[in-house]
C-alpha cells in the first residue's frame, strides 16, 4: 500500500517564503521610525515654539485616534488592493508627512499633519497581514506572523536611538528628517523585493508552492472562491424539520 501523502506544509519555509518573511519583517518594522520618533523631538519643539505639554500631548493623541480610524478603513482596502502598493503608499506618505511636520510651526497644523501621519501609518499592518496570508498556509502562518511581530518591537526600540542621535546632531527636526529617509529607503527595498502572492510574476521571482500536498499555490482569494458552499441536506426530513417548528422538538412531529 503506498504511503499516504501528508496534508501538512513543510516544517521549514521555502527560499521564497523566507525572502518574503524578512521583507515583511523589515517593512512593517520601518513604519515605527516615523511613528515613535516625535517623542524625542518634543523637548526641542517646546523650547523653540513655546507650546505647553498639554498642547503637545494633543498632537500625540491625534496620531492614535487617526490610526484607529485608519485601521478600520485600510483593513477594507487591504482586502481589495495590492499589499505592495498600499505599503509603498503608506511608507512614502508617512515619510513626507514627517518632513512637512518639521517645516510647520502652527499648533493646529502640527496636529493635523500628525493625525494624517497616523492614518497613513495604518496602511502598514493590514497589507502586511494580507501578504502573509497569501504566502503562508494556516499551519505556517502563526510562526510567520510571530517572526514579523518581532520586527516592529526591534525597530520601535531603535527609533529612539536613531531619533535621539539625529536630534542631537541636527536639532529636533533631525528626529523627523532622518527617520523619514530610512522609511523611504525601506519602501524602495520593499517595492523591488515583495510579491503580493506566490502567483505574482511581475517581480521576476520564481513561483513558490505554499499549498499542502504539492497543490498549485493560490492566493487567499482563490482559496476562498474554491471552497464548496455549505448547503443543507436534500432529504425530506431536513426540509420538514426546517419548515415545521414542532418537528425541531420531535422528529415525528408529535
Amino acid at each position: 500500500m503506498p504511503a499516504a501523502t501528508t496534508p501538512y506544509p513543510p516544517a521549514s519555509f521555502s527560499v521564497d517564503q523566507r525572502r518574503v518573511l524578512w521583507v515583511l519583517w523589515l517593512t512593517y518594522g520601518s513604519f515605527y521610525f516615523c511613528r515613535n520618533n516625535l517623542g524625542v523631538a518634543l523637548p526641542g519643539i517646546q523650547a523653540e515654539l513655546g507650546y505647553t505639554k498639554a498642547e503637545l500631548g494633543t498632537v500625540l493623541m491625534s496620531l492614535k485616534l487617526a490610526y484607529g480610524v485608519g485601521q478600520f478603513i485600510n483593513g477594507q482596502l487591504a482586502e481589495r488592493g495590492s499589499p505592495r502598493r498600499l505599503l509603498a503608499l503608506g511608507m512614502l506618505a508617512s515619510a513626507a508627512l514627517n518632513v512637512v511636520f518639521g517645516w510647520a510651526t502652527a499648533l493646529y497644523f502640527l496636529t493635523f499633519v500628525w493625525a494624517c501621519n497616523g492614518y497613513v501609518q495604518a496602511l502598514g499592518w493590514p497589507p502586511t497581514m494580507r501578504a502573509a496570508a497569501n504566502w503562508f498556509p494556516p499551519l505556517q502562518r502563526g510562526r510567520a506572523i510571530g517572526i514579523i511581530g518581532t520586527g516592529y518591537q526591534l525597530c520601535g526600540a531603535l527609533t529612539f536611538v536613531v531619533a535621539g542621535w539625529a536630534a542631537q546632531m541636527f536639532g529636533w527636526r533631525g528626529a523627523l528628517y532622518v527617520p523619514a529617509v530610512l522609511v523611504a529607503a525601506s519602501a524602495v527595498h520593499m517595492w523591488f523585493l515583495l510579491e503580493d502572492a506566490p502567483g505574482d510574476r511581475s517581480r521576476g521571482h520564481r513561483r513558490v508552492d505554499t499549498s499542502p500536498a504539492g497543490a498549485p499555490a493560490r492566493s487567499w482569494r482563490e482559496n476562498s472562491a474554491s471552497r464548496p458552499a455549505i448547503r443543507p441536506s436534500g432529504s425530506w426530513r431536513w426540509r420538514y424539520a426546517c419548515s415545521t417548528p414542532a418537528a425541531m422538538v420531535s422528529p415525528t412531529g408529535a
